[in-house]
């Protein structure tokens, strides 16, 4: 009896973890961003606010996933909200500095960017998103240092890859953008782009 008992208890355990499954990993979520799949990504990231509506590397995540994913209204609400709930993070602003540009205001996404490196001088995102309003401004040498700085802050980010092969020629372009297309869902627009820009 005392064993029927002990496998009722386990299967009640079980039925509750499958349907209460744990916290949300921020690197599940990351590896899924990384790989390209934006959709998944965006559901983990949302699923991470929602145990912790102040995780400011979620709402980083999700604009990032949402704004690579067609879906810039979303990505705008959730930069507000990550704006009114955790402000003063380096995730938040750059969050905040990727919907500004989305809308096209350059300086206000510059703002929140050079805010964001005030809080965190390394934070990839930022830096990333410097070296993008200097490329459209035609200062591409600060643009090649902050993409320079957001690899060497990132290295394992497809983005940061990518942004930094941009300044390579020849082979080591090439090499670049095939070290970018390992980490990435062979299924995904990313590598279908990759592979036609390689193949030219």
């Amino acid at each position: 009896m005392h064993r029927l008992w002990q496998l009722l208890a386990a299967g009640a355990w079980l039925a509750q973890a499958a349907a209460n499954p744990g916290p949300v990993s921020l690197e599940e979520a990351q590896r899924e961003l990384f790989a390209a799949r934006y959709k998944q990504a965006a559901e983990l990231y949302s699923k991470a606010i929602e145990a912790n509506s102040k995780e400011a590397e979620a709402y980083y995540g999700l604009v990032r996933a949402l704004v690579r994913d067609h879906r810039s209204r979303e990505a705008y609400s959730v930069s507000e909200k990550a704006l009114a709930l955790s402000p003063q993070t380096a995730a938040t602003q750059t969050a905040a500095g990727m919907a500004a540009y989305r809308k096209g205001d350059l300086a206000g996404a510059e703002q929140y960017f050079r805010s964001a490196l005030r809080m965190d001088i390394n934070y990839a995102g930022a830096l990333s998103g410097l070296a993008t309003i200097f490329g459209n401004v035609s200062q591409f040498k600060k643009a090649k240092e902050f993409d320079e700085a957001a690899y060497r802050s990132s290295p394992h980010d497809p983005e940061t890859i990518l942004a930094r092969a941009n300044h390579l020629r020849g082979k080591e372009h090439i090499a670049a953008l095939e070290q970018a297309l390992a980490l990435l869902d062979p299924a995904s627009e990313r590598v279908r782009n990759l592979k036609a820009h390689i193949a030219k």
